[in-house]
């Protein structure tokens, strides 16, 4: 009888990695299955960078890459365009510390004193500049929080371009306000004429006392 899939396991020695018998395994499938030229490739969460008071970093913001289940978290995905970078991958409190150089991909975060939305695709210096106790909420399970506080950073050029991009986006605003506004005024004006029409009910004639109308003879007209 075969054996049941739902055998239960050992658990797992936490240091298997600094065992030689699984070093020497690892690297005895890696050459009996991948070719030579072959260049590892990660798939995984990229590492993230963990907020401490006077660190920071300089990259380039990607995007937002949204929780993708109740235990997980938002994060801003960078692009690292400075110095090396020292990130975690696991737990906040004890992760491996992976570093992260220049081109690569690490994370962030969605911290509330480091609103985003507007600069996707621009360079910024991040720099952890102050850290402020909150009490605890609904979703911290009551626990205190941390609320982090980030001075940003930028080129003259950046500067240039988020300033003309706002500007663009307020005469966006306004012509979009300007256009649903006639829209609401055309709307009002169509509903206060079908209201007078209704006022004023069907046009009904007195036809009391009008003789019928005679038919025409063949050949003449009415």
């Amino acid at each position: 009888m075969a054996a049941s899939r739902n055998t239960r396991r050992a658990p797992v020695d936490p240091s298997y990695k600094d065992n030689p018998a699984f070093k020497s395994k690892l690297e005895a499938t890696m050459a009996a299955i991948v070719p030579e030229n072959f260049q590892r490739l990660d798939i995984s969460f990229p590492p993230y960078w963990k907020a401490a008071l006077a660190e920071g970093f300089f990259g380039q913001v990607l995007g937002l890459e949204p929780a993708r289940n109740e235990r997980d978290f938002d994060r801003w995905l960078w692009r690292n365009a400075g110095p090396s970078l020292d990130c975690r991958r696991g737990s906040v409190k004890d992760g491996e510390i992976e570093t992260i150089e220049k081109g690569r991909i690490f994370t962030t975060g969605a911290f509330g004193g480091l609103r985003l939305e507007n600069y996707i695709g621009f360079e910024l210096a991040v720099i952890c500049a102050g850290q402020d106790e909150l009490p605890g909420n609904e979703e911290s399970d009551w626990a205190p929080r941390s609320f982090w506080r980030f001075d940003v950073y930028v080129s003259p050029e950046t500067l240039a371009m988020i300033d003309s991009q706002r500007d663009e986006d307020v005469q966006f605003r306004i012509a979009a306000g300007k256009q649903a506004k006639r829209a609401m005024i055309a709307e009002m004006e169509r509903i206060n004429v079908g209201k007078r029409l209704g006022a004023a009910g069907p046009q009904i004639f007195d036809t009391t006392g009008v003789p019928a109308a005679v038919p025409a003879r063949n050949g003449a007209r009415a």
